[in-house]
């Protein structure tokens, strides 16, 4: 079956289609709301995961700037999504037996590809495809990987952090991810790892390659540079908060001060981020003049 979205003449067939549409988006948010609550709770309560309040808004607009494409492509139902959907359904079943939150996530992103191949086809799947992996950051990170990535952020950052401050002249003894030095001691904790601002700059690299009018590997190095941003702005946010501590107390660098801090660098870290995209931009115009 092949629906035309933009043909007045199937309007009445549209209105249909749209109508089972929509029931059965209402069905699958109601089948996976405790799914949706327990991300709720994950945005709220950990740091790392703070971002997810933004994704379904992002996506939400990702769509809209696709809408057009929709209209002028048909629509193609196709039983492989039923495949998909039953598959996923399955897989939930398994999350609730087992109460694994990673099955259940794992089950809404197959059943959500699922439903779109059921009622609009493996083509417009492909259009959308961008929209449909961004969901992916709503998740949080599974404990086992998260704990394994944190734990040799943690220790990187401290050592760098450590030899970037004693170069100061300021003395520092390290011993694991404690950083002592004569007036504090710093202790680089999960919420000091990193992986926030990892996560973040994954997100935003990622929509940066997304509008990037470039070849593959110039958005692939764009996301990939915001894994050494993400490093070198959780080192400098502990250096400069030891070299400030030690010249001006710990009064200095907690509370509101130490969150200034934090927004500060951050910025920082998104305009080399953006200036990079720029730089690519940049030769991808040059390569063009010059062919």
């Amino acid at each position: 079956m092949v629906i035309h979205m933009a043909n007045p003449g199937y309007k009445g067939q549209n209105i249909y289609f749209l109508t089972v549409v929509a029931l059965f988006i209402v069905l699958h948010t109601v089948l996976y709301f405790p799914v949706y609550l327990r991300l709720v709770q994950a945005w709220g309560s950990m740091p790392q995961c703070s971002h997810g309040y933004f994704v379904l808004p992002i996506i939400a607009w990702l769509c809209f700037m696709k809408h057009k494409s929709l209209q002028s492509n048909h629509v193609q139902p196709s039983y492989r999504g039923c495949i998909m959907t039953y598959a996923g359904l399955f897989v939930y079943v398994a999350a609730l037996a087992y109460e694994s939150d990673t099955f259940a996530y794992l089950s809404y992103m197959i059943s959500i590809a699922g439903l779109i191949v059921s009622f609009f086809g493996l083509q417009l799947f492909k259009l959308f495809i961008f929209p449909y992996l961004f969901l992916f950051f709503m998740f949080p990170i599974p404990s086992s990987v998260y704990l394994r990535l944190t734990g040799s952020m943690k220790l990187l950052a401290s050592t760098l952090s450590a030899g970037i401050i004693s170069s100061f002249g300021i003395p520092v003894l390290r011993d694991g991810n404690i950083i002592q030095l004569s007036n504090l001691q710093l202790s680089v904790v999960e919420a000091c790892s990193g992986m926030q601002s990892l996560v973040s700059y994954i997100m935003l690299g990622s929509l940066l390659a997304y509008h990037m009018k470039s070849s593959s590997w110039k958005k692939l190095t764009l996301i990939a540079v915001t894994i050494p941003v993400a490093l070198l702005n959780n080192i400098m946010r502990i250096t400069s908060t030891g070299i400030i501590g030690q010249h001006y107390g710990i009064e200095a660098i907690t509370g509101t001060i130490h969150d200034v801090i934090g927004m500060f660098i951050f910025v920082i870290g998104l305009m080399i981020l953006i200036s990079v995209y720029h730089w690519l931009v940049h030769l991808n115009k040059n390569s063009c003049v010059a062919s």
